[in-house]
């Protein structure tokens, strides 16, 4: 699957809810972007806030054979992210946070001296709620890359997606697998996921019934909507790359289930949006 990209949050952080491991190892690293190569994965994502992300995606000797989209930050400018790549242009260049867009509009011109100056090819923002997309097509904001989430139970950006691609917007999404919270045993689900816990369970009734995994459900799922250009996937290790790819080939079993899985969503923002668990 040519459109998958590797989330990289895990080489920088001790990140996700079903994440036993940590922050990956330095080796590990290098081993994972090796097969991504190998496999014809050439895309990654990653952030100055992902911790030492880019220094460890910058210690690979095929770096400048992926494409890379990094973020904006306040306290890193595009030449420190291409210095920790050890690159001299990025593929895209995210608004990280929406609120510090808002709240300082001069972020974009920045951001857009760095398109015109060829050290970035495309800009745009990552996003959490569709309100924020809505702003910004409301204000014809000129930016050709966005990155949302989406996934079985959050699916609140899907009504966008033609837009989108009628103005030849990129579309990566993220969050596939929820943060991890889709592999949780629903019998040892924390209190505050209550209400999500009935969803799952018919997840995972629909995996057992046809011999799938829950990976292959959550990656076949994103996969069959037409309009995704780019599928990133977080891992936490190499084993766990193997068998997302080994995954992939479930795609015609998915397809039967189609219909079944897009009755799943859940319109519960705490519930689907991983930052207002800790509320």
């Amino acid at each position: 699957m040519r459109n998958l990209a590797i989330g990289t949050a895990q080489f920088g952080l001790d990140y996700g809810i079903n994440n036993q491991k940590g922050i990956i190892p330095k080796k590990e690293i290098l081993q994972i972007l090796d097969l991504c190569f190998k496999s014809g994965i050439v895309h990654l994502d990653t952030s100055p806030l992902y911790g030492e992300s880019e220094n460890s995606i910058g210690a690979c000797d095929k770096r400048r054979h992926f494409n890379i989209t990094t973020k904006y930050s306040e306290k890193n400018s595009i030449k420190d992210s291409l210095n920790s790549l050890g690159v001299n242009q990025v593929y895209a260049y995210l608004v990280h946070q929406f609120e510090s867009y808002k709240k300082n509009p001069s972020i974009w011109n920045e951001i857009k001296k760095s398109q015109d100056a060829g050290k970035v090819q495309k800009i745009g923002f990552s996003l959490y709620y569709p309100e924020q997309l809505e702003d910004l097509l409301n204000n014809t904001i000129d930016f050709n890359i966005v990155q949302v989430p989406y996934n079985i139970m959050d699916q609140r950006f899907a009504q966008y997606f033609k837009e989108l691609k009628l103005r030849e917007i990129e579309i990566q999404v993220r969050s596939v697998f929820l943060q991890g919270l889709v592999f949780k045993d629903c019998d040892c689900l924390e209190e505050k996921f209550d209400s999500l816990k009935d969803n799952l369970m018919k997840l995972n009734n629909i995996c057992f019934k046809n011999s799938l995994s829950a990976s292959s459900a959550c990656i076949g799922f994103v996969s069959l909507n037409k309009y995704i250009d780019r599928i990133i996937l977080g891992v936490n290790s190499l084993e766990e790359l193997k068998n997302n790819l080994i995954y992939c080939n479930d795609l015609p079993k998915v397809k039967d289930v189609y219909g079944e899985l897009l009755k799943l969503h859940k319109n519960d923002d705490k519930m689907i949006i991983p930052l207002n668990w800790k509320c």
